[in-house]
């Protein structure tokens, strides 16, 4: 199999940040806020950055699938898609909360199983992609 380069980096670089965003929401549901709000920011950014890059490369994608006229696109590509839009909006509301930005100690470990389980649905969506 010879894919490109930019479906490659794509498939790792999206699994990289959502497993490091759903350690981050282990981490957060298991230990509550995070030991300083440098940490939290940084790793929260650096896990969004590494899919942001991601989803930016898959743009250059220029390895696109041949479809009959009745066909409609892929629906894995459209779920994948649609919740990595659900997930990144948890992710920013757990980093402020986590990192102590926004003060709702008390929704830490709610966010953190959510953000932990729409990653595993977003990744497992990639997945199936392929």
């Amino acid at each position: 199999m010879n894919s490109a380069f930019s479906r490659v980096f794509f498939t790792v670089s999206l699994s990289a940040g959502y497993g490091l965003l759903a350690l981050l929401g282990l981490v957060g549901n298991a230990h509550g806020k995070a030991s300083s709000t440098a940490f939290g920011v940084t790793s929260i950014a650096t896990a969004l950055a590494f899919i942001s890059v991601g989803f930016l490369l898959s743009t250059f994608d220029k390895v696109q699938p041949q479809q009959s006229p009745s066909k409609r696109p892929s629906s894995w590509l459209l779920r994948q898609r649609i919740a990595a839009l659900i997930t990144y909006p948890i992710a920013l509301a757990f980093g402020a909360v986590w990192s102590g930005l926004i003060d709702a100690q008390q929704l830490i470990s709610l966010l953190g199983l959510v953000l932990m389980m729409m990653c595993a649905v977003t990744v497992f969506f990639t997945a199936m992609i392929y």
